[in-house]
């Protein structure tokens, strides 16, 4: 079997960026420091599991137990113990977080005065609610109501949601796929065209391009670029997937479903697909620009380009269904974000899904032609930017 022309061209591509330092940094570490960071703070975590240590002071004549409460341990002073001199003894000397003042006429709205040793909003929180509860017992007690009753008042509502049986999508396993794979693009996003941008003005700024395309075509040039850095993109990929498994079993995270096959084959679909094209149209630019300088003023266009699809994400959430929701994510700069999230809330349909790959597989395939048009006569153009009019021109030849 005849090796395709891009193969060298890819492989030599592959290669070079494997060969970088911060190729291993992003692919490597990065995991390994999350992994780390979610190790030590659950070691921390667990060293500090035994909460804020709160004093109460009740007025004379109350004897009560406020409920228990995550991460609170309660003292009741009394006594010699409950001065206040005693009391901010023990915070100076750090054996106590708070201490908690209580007037006999608290059930009437009367302040409890509390005294912290620092600023905690969740320590406040949680005391001022334990506190609203004993309030709401003796209420219930004064007016004679069985303190039961108040209970079964306060009691929630529970409520089971079930799907509809013609429901698509719109699985938990989807929701967390869709967020996960969503997170995944951008950051294989920023690193495959960060390096896109590396490489392509390094050959422009070398001039090496007169070299090369002396030996190949433009077209065989780009495919191998595309093919060499959507397979990075990949890498990538894999190597965060694997590194999430390993944190979740490190952690004792139970692994939920990750959807549908349907919805997986469409989502990483669409994911490949858009990395192809983000990917041609950044060498597309990259190639009409004249020099570095102006290399770093289009970092901040293109490597955001993507991210216009979060305006979109708000609607997506409440209404995926909506008919203009629909026709933008089958634009393709939106299509690899848009349509996996509102798949996996049950606004896509089969035939919809199926329309948006093959819309963004041909957007990719033209995006790729006006990639290689770019690279054929831009790259030999020196000291001159190109404008789009011009990129246009030149996609539409033969």
């Amino acid at each position: 079997m005849r090796t395709p022309a891009w193969w060298p061209i890819a492989r030599w591509e592959f290669i070079k960026v494997l060969t970088r330092k911060d190729f291993y940094i992003s692919l490597l570490l990065t995991p390994l420091l999350l992994l780390g960071t979610g190790v030590l703070a659950g070691l921390l975590g667990r060293a500090a599991s035994s909460g804020s240590r709160v004093a109460v002071v009740w007025p004379a004549g109350v004897r009560d137990t406020l409920p228990s409460a995550p991460r609170v341990a309660w003292t009741y002073a009394a006594g010699a113990a409950a001065q206040r001199a005693a009391l901010d003894a023990q915070l100076d000397a750090r054996t106590l977080d708070a201490v908690a003042f209580v007037p006999p006429g608290f059930t009437h709205g009367e302040p409890v005065e509390l005294l912290l040793r620092r600023d905690s909003q969740r320590l406040v929180n949680t005391i001022e609610s334990s506190l609203r509860r004993v309030a709401r017992a003796h209420r219930a007690q004064a007016m004679g109501i069985d303190t039961a009753a108040v209970t079964l008042l306060d009691d929630s509502v529970h409520v089971r949601a079930v799907l509809h049986a013609k429901a698509t999508g719109s699985s938990r396993a989807e929701r967390l796929t869709a967020l996960g794979l969503l997170a995944i693009f951008f950051v294989i996003h920023f690193a495959t065209l960060a390096y896109m941008m590396t490489g392509v003005a390094a050959e422009k700024a070398h001039r090496v391009t007169e070299v090369i395309v002396s030996a190949v075509s433009a077209q065989t040039w780009i495919d191998g670029k595309l093919v060499a850095y959507v397979g990075l993109g990949a890498l990538q990929a894999a190597a965060y997937v694997i590194s999430a498994i390993a944190c979740a079993a490190v952690w004792r995270f139970e692994i939920p479903p990750i959807g549908s096959p349907f919805f997986i084959f469409t989502a990483v679909t669409l994911t490949l697909l858009g990395l192809v094209f983000y990917s041609a149209l950044t060498a597309a630019m990259m190639a009409t620009l004249k020099d570095l300088q102006t290399t770093q003023s289009m970092n901040s266009t293109f490597m955001w380009l993507p991210f216009f699809s979060l305006v979109f994400i708000g609607p997506a959430l409440d209404h995926p269904d909506l008919p203009w929701l629909t026709a933008v994510s089958m634009l393709p700069p939106f299509s690899p974000m848009l349509t996996p999230t509102r798949m996996a809330l049950g606004g896509v349909s089969a035939w919809e899904a199926w329309a948006t790959i093959a819309v963004m597989a041909a957007a990719a395939w033209w995006m790729r032609g006006v990639a290689g048009h770019a690279f054929r006569v831009a790259m030999l153009m020196y000291g001159k930017d190109v404008s789009l009019p011009e990129l246009v021109r030149w996609a539409r030849e033969k």
